[in-house]
C-alpha cells in the first residue's frame, strides 16, 4: 500500500512541476517583444485561464497587463482576446448595481469589432458565436438566431464549410428548442 501512495505522490509531484514550468515559460513569452501578437495574445489567455482558478487577483492582473499591452500595440487580437474573456470572466469584473447580461454583450461588442479589425475568420467566428450563445441562454431567440445566421453568410463568403457546418447545427438547435420547429430544425441539422 505504501508502495502505490509513493508512487502516487511522485506522479503527483511531477505534474505539478511540469504545470509550474509551463507557467514560467508563460511569463516568459509575454515578455517577448519579438514574437508574433498573436502568440503574446494567447499566452495571456493561457495565464488567464490558470489564474482564473487558481488566484483571481492574478488573473485581474493580468488583465489589466493584456490591456496595457493591447493599447501599446494597438493589437486587435489582444483587444479581441481582452473582451471575449472579460465577457466570460464577467464576476470578476461586476459590481452590485451592474447587469451581468449588458456587461457581458458590451464586452462581446466590443469582442467582435476587434475580431473584425483583424480580418482573421476563425475569432470573427468565435465573437459571432458568443455572442449567439449569450442572446439564447438570455432567451433572445431572434438575436441569437441573427447571429448565427451571420455565421453563415460570412463562413459562406470565405469558402470556411467547417464553420458553415457549425453554424447550421446551431441554427437547427435554436430553431427546435427556441421555437420547437422540428421540420425547419432537421432542415439545418441534415
Amino acid at each position: 500500500m505504501n508502495k502505490y501512495c509513493f508512487l502516487l505522490f511522485l506522479c503527483s509531484a511531477s505534474l505539478l512541476a511540469q504545470h509550474e514550468t509551463a507557467i514560467d515559460s508563460l511569463k516568459q513569452v509575454i515578455q517577448e517583444e519579438k514574437l508574433h501578437d498573436s502568440i503574446i495574445s494567447k499566452s495571456y489567455v493561457s495565464l488567464l485561464k490558470h489564474y482564473k482558478r487558481n488566484n483571481e487577483d492574478s488573473c485581474l492582473a493580468y488583465f489589466r497587463r493584456l490591456k496595457e499591452y493591447a493599447d501599446k500595440k494597438n493589437s486587435n487580437f489582444a483587444n479581441y482576446y481582452y473582451y471575449q474573456y472579460k465577457a466570460g470572466y464577467y464576476g470578476l469584473f461586476l459590481k452590485d448595481d451592474e447587469d451581468s447580461f449588458e456587461i457581458v454583450i458590451a464586452d462581446l461588442q466590443k469582442a467582435l469589432e476587434y475580431a473584425e479589425e483583424s480580418k482573421d475568420p476563425t475569432i470573427i467566428i468565435k465573437a459571432y458565436s458568443r455572442l449567439s450563445e449569450s442572446y439564447y441562454g438570455a432567451g433572445n431567440i431572434e438575436k441569437a438566431l441573427d447571429y448565427s445566421k451571420k455565421i453563415v453568410a460570412y463562413a459562406n463568403e470565405r469558402g470556411l464549410w467547417l464553420k458553415t457546418a457549425y453554424a447550421y447545427g446551431k441554427l437547427g438547435e435554436i430553431y427546435l428548442e427556441g421555437y420547437g420547429m422540428t421540420e425547419t430544425s432537421l432542415q439545418y441539422l441534415l
